[in-house]
């Protein structure tokens, strides 16, 4: 509404004032004065503000050809690294991804020719490259292979990873996968805890999750510590093949404090129920 009553007035001091520009010389032709404002300009002035509001950004004026760019040339280069030395990383890796792309294209190009010329006299000219085949050196883009928390998980639970830290840091339902550090962010006792989060029912929460789980016996908490870890991995399979998994992210989370005090953390919503 601010925006609107703002062009509104600004779109009313300009009619108001044109006989001061027509005074002045303006809007002069060939043949004098002229009688009408059809000035492109003014006309985009009018209309660029209500069309991006009805149909988005125009090409020209939208961010995401440049948001696209900083994810291809930044962020994807920047997970192949060990958050290291950002720049000489991500320039090296953009190197490297050149080189690639390069030596497969000259292969691709040296046997394009080669099966060119054993093909059989009688084929027809106008046949055209297999798309497939042509596929990788198009969209050609190296990256790091990403881990299978599920499986590691799987593999703990059943004991073929004996060497596993105890108790589990990765673990699994259906539906998504968690990674924790080996070490946690505090190590404290659970009013410690529940004063430095604001959670003043938390202690009451960890007990009726241990009577739900039939553990009565260590519901008393008293002298009980906890370990909170400020950082989680989460993994989930793809949405559109179950058998193939998304790539592990991290939420962050951080105590209410002085500069934020309703706390600053992501959120997900997560369920076992597969079908959802």
């Amino acid at each position: 509404m601010t925006t609107f009553w703002a062009e509104s007035k600004h779109h009313c001091v300009f009619h108001e004032n044109k006989p001061a520009i027509i005074s002045a010389g303006g809007r002069q032709g060939s043949n004098g004065p002229l009688d009408h404002w059809e000035i492109p300009k003014l006309e985009l002035l009018q209309h660029v503000i209500p069309s991006i509001r009805a149909s988005g950004a125009v090409m020209q004026w939208t961010a995401d050809v440049t948001e696209h760019a900083h994810v291809t040339k930044i962020k994807q280069p920047a997970r192949s690294g060990n958050n290291q030395d950002y720049y000489a990383q991500i320039a090296r890796h953009l190197d490297h991804s050149d080189k690639c792309f390069r030596f497969d294209l000259a292969t691709q190009i040296a046997s394009t020719e080669q099966h060119g010329a054993e093909e059989d006299e009688d084929q027809e000219d106008d046949h055209e490259p297999d798309s497939e085949v042509l596929h990788a050196t198009y969209y050609y883009s190296p990256a790091r292979t990403s881990v299978n928390y599920f499986e590691i998980a799987e593999g703990i639970t059943s004991g073929t990873i004996p060497t596993s830290v105890r108790p589990p840091r990765i673990f699994a339902s259906s539906t998504t996968a968690f990674r924790l550090a080996l070490k946690p962010s505090l190590h404290v006792l659970i009013d410690e805890a529940s004063e430095t989060f604001g959670l003043p029912n938390l202690r009451l929460a960890i007990t009726d999750y241990l009577y739900r789980l039939d553990r009565p016996t260590e519901a008393n908490l008293t002298t009980e510590r906890m370990q909170i870890w400020s950082k989680v991995r989460v993994q989930q399979p793809s949405y559109h093949d179950r058998q193939s998994f998304e790539p592990p992210q991290s939420l962050l989370a951080s105590p209410p404090s002085a500069r934020h005090p309703g706390r600053r953390f992501d959120f997900a919503i997560v369920t076992h129920m597969e079908q959802c």
